[in-house]
């Protein structure tokens, strides 16, 4: 896994931030995709405390609260 280089404007204590928790994802430490996870329509997708399989994230089709859009048909 690895990040676009980050922008000028972007403070240290960030950028530290976000490089731990790349590691802790690297890890094992840190699931970005353990539940609750809703869609954009407000839907409860992924329960509390339940993590999304490999599986799950190879062929999910519905977008996370926050992003906003549609996926075409």
């Amino acid at each position: 896994m690895d990040l676009a280089p980050f922008g000028d404007m972007v403070p240290q204590n960030v950028r530290d931030e976000v490089n731990a928790a790349k590691e802790q994802i690297i890890s094992g430490e840190l699931h970005p995709f353990t539940g609750p996870i809703n869609d954009n329509a407000g839907e409860l997708r992924v329960n509390g405390g339940e993590t999304m399989t490999d599986e799950e994230l190879l062929s999910f089709n519905w977008l996370v609260e926050g992003v906003v859009g549609e996926i075409p048909e």
